[in-house]
Parts: structure tokens; sequence; C-alpha cells
């Protein structure tokens, strides 16, 4: 009963700002009336639309319209899953940012990083900070790149080594 009565609550308010309604499940939650902020613990499961996070707490508050989602952090979007620490969601900018044990794969892109500040759409990553990419046995070292999701391309502005292993095909 606790479960659906958050859920209800949150799906109710999120309609305010975004077409598709935020759903979140968990074990227990609080919910503090005067600050109009919910805590959902342990065995979270949010979702909103395409977008799934697990992890063991989330704390939305309607002011700021922010769910802030800590320990354990996974993500799967589409073809793309997130691991980190620390996830920070802004529904109103669709905007992600995550730290802390950060790692990225989409496909046969595998990305780790200190930071990374996600825009929903356009689906584009900024990866902050010292960022690894590593495709097959290639490998992109460098500081803030770009990671265009859709496009599947990288850039970055700043000094950045690659070594690449594979070997040319044939034409």
């Amino acid at each position: 009963m606790k479960k659906l009565l958050f859920m209800l609550i949150v799906v109710c308010l999120s309609f305010s700002k975004q077409a598709e309604p935020v759903q979140i499940q968990a074990d227990r939650f609080e919910v503090d009336i005067s600050s109009n902020q919910f805590v959902a613990e342990d065995n979270v499961v949010i979702q909103q639309g395409e977008i799934m996070i697990t992890a063991k707490r989330a704390t939305y508050t309607s002011k700021r319209d922010f769910i802030n989602i800590d320990k354990d952090v996974s993500l799967k979007y589409q073809d793309l899953n997130l691991k980190s620490d620390v996830l920070v969601f802004d529904r109103v900018k669709q905007q992600m940012l995550a730290e802390g044990h950060l790692k990225v794969d989409n496909r046969d892109i595998n990305i780790v990083s200190e930071r990374l500040r996600y825009d929903i759409d356009p689906n584009i990553i900024l990866f902050l900070g010292e960022t690894t990419v590593i495709q097959k046995k290639n490998v992109i070292r460098g500081r803030n790149i770009l990671y265009d999701v859709k496009k599947r391309k990288l850039s970055s502005t700043e000094k950045t080594q690659m070594r690449l292993e594979s070997t040319p095909t044939n034409r």
C-alpha cells in the first residue's frame, strides 16, 4: 500500500511540468508535506518514458523539480547503460548530472569518467574531467569529451590521446 500511495503522489505532481509522468517505487518512503519533499529508500525504481533508474535512495523536491538519486545508481535508456554513485535528474531541463565510479556503456563503447552532464534531448553526453573511452582495442584518453549518442561520435577540444589497435578493413 505504501509503495502504491507514494507512486500515486509522485505521478500526480509530475504532470505539472512534463508530458510524461515520473513513477517512483520503493520499499520505504517518507513525505515531508511542509517542504514538498519525498524520500524513497531501498529497491528504488524510477521511470519516465523510456528512462529507467534503479538505486538505493532517491529524494524528490517539487520546488526545484529535481530528483537526487544515490547509492548504487543504474540508468537504462535505449542502448545506453550508466552506473554511478550519484545522479541528479533535472526534470525541467531534461538533464542529468552524474559522478562517482562513473561508467557508461553504449553497445560496444565503454566510457569511464569523473563526471558527466547528459542532455536527454538531443541525447548528448559531456564527460567532464579525466575520461577513458574504449571500443574494442581502441582507447581514447582525454578531458571534457563530448559524445553524441545518436550519431555515435566523440569530440574534444582539449588535449586527447588515442591508441588505435584495430586493423583497417580492405576496401
